[in-house]
């Protein structure tokens, strides 16, 4: 349905403007009319030329760091929120972007609150934005916070970028080495084996496995494929409903060292920007907790903030629950002793992050040569199985 933009006038003689869906330009009036605007000037924003944009919200929050700081540029510049919204909003060639942001600009334009607007569009902004904006809104620096929650965000995607970008090199080995061998199976091995058939001689079972296996990766390679995303989307929406399933495996999980420490670096750098832009300490827990994956924290977090609700110390909540080594329970005890629990916070992001790194670097050092040695051993084996019995055809020719 098109997107239209509007200026027109109220009953009071006050201008408005905004911005709504309709399926014409006269459906669009008759709407405005009903609400007792008299439209001066409409244009369509949504044209229906198709362009190549894939409208789906998580492919779209990698642009939320470049739309807060364009907010928070436009509302320090004097241009007014809901056109704040309109001018970021048309600036985007993806329809769910634009059509977001502009819906956003015309709720805004209704009189609504920025922090109640954003939570009908949740599969863009998450409970961390939408909860800072509120705290800004009751003090009245929310041009500050949209920056800060941009820097935060491509903080955030910087440090996930470098994990990421880590472990590319032994995926790539991985790919390659999984598409040579998958080649060898499917091509070579099979136009071998008119070779072998013709000799009067039994094959070795090695040679007689790779051939069988070929055959069955040419004719029925694509059955393997479904198989495998069946069982992992399958996979997937078992642990989604079972809630308890879910919480065994996650508890096991967060016994491995690296899934611990990257647990607890989301939560300490989400804890740090939550108190440091004014939200209370309660309402910090369950919206970090909020950003985690994994179950067994949530539940722990989860626990936590309800101690502390009831008049218990964060730290001594945190110290009695597995979880959480000791480093985190002290550090916490100082920082409400303090008054400085932000900046606790901030350097515990720190430590852990350079501890996920270490072990990252750790566990990369291992997969690298272990994936090239794996890859090795299977090319030498499909070369040998091959190789031996065209010598053996090789000497019966002499």
């Amino acid at each position: 349905m098109p997107v239209y933009t509007y200026i027109g006038i109220k009953s009071d003689g006050s201008k408005i403007s905004g911005t709504l869906e309709a399926s014409s330009k006269s459906i669009l009036i008759n709407i405005l009319k009903g609400q007792g605007v008299f439209p001066e000037e409409i244009s369509e924003v949504s044209s229906k030329k198709k362009s190549f944009s894939i409208a789906l919200p998580f492919l779209s929050k990698k642009n939320l760091p470049d739309i807060f700081f364009q907010l928070s540029t436009l509302l320090k510049s004097g241009v007014v929120l809901t056109e704040a919204f309109k001018i970021t909003g048309n600036q985007y060639s993806s329809r769910y972007l634009k059509k977001t942001l502009l819906d956003i600009s015309s709720k805004l334009s209704g009189g609504q609150k920025l922090s109640s607007v954003l939570e009908n569009h949740r599969n863009l902004f998450s409970e961390t934005h939408i909860n800072i904006i509120k705290a800004s809104e009751n003090i009245g620096r929310l041009a500050e916070s949209l920056e800060n929650i941009a820097k935060y965000e491509e903080d955030r995607k910087k440090s996930l970028d470098k994990i990421k970008m880590a472990m590319v090199y032994p995926l790539i080995v991985l790919s390659v080495g999984l598409g040579v061998v998958g080649f060898l199976l499917a091509y070579v091995v099979p136009k071998m084996e008119n070779i072998f058939v013709s000799v009067n001689r039994k094959l070795p079972l090695s040679t007689e496995f790779l051939i069988n296996t070929g055959n069955f990766i040419k004719h029925y390679g694509y059955l393997l494929v479904i198989l495998i995303l069946a069982v992992f989307f399958t996979g997937r929406f078992v642990l989604n409903k079972n809630k308890n399933l879910r919480l065994k495996i996650d508890n096991k999980l967060s016994n491995i060292k690296l899934v611990e420490n990257l647990n607890l670096y989301r939560f300490c750098e989400t804890m740090a920007f939550l108190l440091k832009e004014g939200v209370v300490l309660v309402s910090a827990i369950e919206i970090a907790s909020d950003t985690l994956n994994n179950m067994y924290y949530k539940d722990i977090l989860k626990s936590a903030a309800l101690d502390v609700r009831m008049g218990k110390s964060f730290s001594e909540s945190i110290a009695s629950k597995k979880g959480f080594s000791e480093i985190v329970a002290a550090a916490i005890k100082t920082g409400e002793k303090t008054g400085n629990l932000p900046m606790i916070f901030e350097r515990l992001s720190s430590f852990y992050l350079k501890r996920i790194e270490k072990l990252t670097s750790v566990f990369l050092s291992v997969v690298e040569p272990v994936f090239i040695l794996l890859l090795g051993l299977v090319v030498g084996f499909i070369v040998i199985s091959i190789m031996s019995p065209l010598f053996e055809l090789n000497t019966l020719i002499k």
